[in-house]
Order: structure tokens, then sequence, then C-alpha cells
């Protein structure tokens, strides 16, 4: 089986917390291979994760190099990891990297790989500033449990 020139589109549910604010981002990604990509011929959805450099939802869009694997460990279950790195001018230092790991199915051969050049764009649809919320229920704990009690209360 050999690569073929090629790519793929992945989309992404993203949280992430900065840890220089507290706060929270959520949103979606989307990564599209430009067209510099070698990729073996499959097609499949997995359920992946890992940890990155960015601190928003936002620092994950740009250019990145990419590269990974996965493998089949049982009859259309594979699971699969990767690695990326790229540049965005908001990210810390202006460069942003990842790995991630995965659980999924698919159908092609019973492994692939994959690596090259992609952009990602980003969809921020929530922001919290949860360092502000924190501090107001750990210095005002009495008014969250009033609060609570006028909720209860007025289902009773």
């Amino acid at each position: 089986m050999g690569l073929l020139l090629g790519g793929f589109k992945q989309y992404c549910f993203v949280v992430a917390i900065d840890d220089t604010n507290g706060n929270l981002t959520a949103g979606t990604t989307e990564t599209t291979t430009t067209g510099r990509a070698l990729q073996t011929p499959g097609v499949g959805v997995s359920l992946s994760g890992g940890p990155s450099s960015a601190r928003t939802v936002d620092q994950q869009g740009g250019p990145f190099y990419y590269g990974g694997g996965s493998a089949e460990i049982r009859s259309h279950v594979s699971v699969g990891g990767g690695g990326y790195y790229g540049t965005n001018p908001c990210a810390p230092g202006g460069f942003v990297a990842g790995y991630e790991g995965s659980v999924g199915t698919g159908l092609g051969p019973s492994f692939e790989v994959h690596g090259g050049v992609s952009n990602t764009t980003t969809h921020t649809f929530l922001s919290v500033p949860l360092v502000p919320l924190l501090q107001g229920i750990m210095t005002s704990p009495s008014t969250v449990v009033t609060s609570m009690w006028g909720l209860v209360g007025g289902f009773l």
C-alpha cells in the first residue's frame, strides 16, 4: 500500500483555559491540508484529545506542519497519535505545538500514516473569565448559598 498525494479535513471541538488569566474559551476548529501532504488512503472517524501550547481556541489557528499515524488493534477499532507545530502571532512566543491520541473506526488498511502542511481556522463561541467568577464565589460564599436557597425555596 503506497502513500497518496492528498489530504484530509478535520473538525474539532476545543476547550482551552488560559493559564495567565484563567479565561476559559470554547469553540471549533476546521483543519484542511494545503495540498502538500502524504496520506495513506482511508476514511475514518475518531475521538481524540491532547495538550497544546495554545492558551485560547483562536491560538489554535494558522498554518501547521503535522504528522502521525494509526493502527487497527481489533476489527474496525484503531488507535493513533500525532503531533503538530506552527506559528500564530497571538500565541506565546508566536509558536504553537501539540500532540494528540485517538481511538476510532474506519475503512482502509490496518494502519495509516500521514504528514504534511495544513491550515486551521477557528470559531470561538464561548469566552468566560473564570478567575473573577471563582473569586466571587470564594469571597462571598454566603451570597451563593443564599441564592441557591432562594432558588430551592422558589420550587417549594
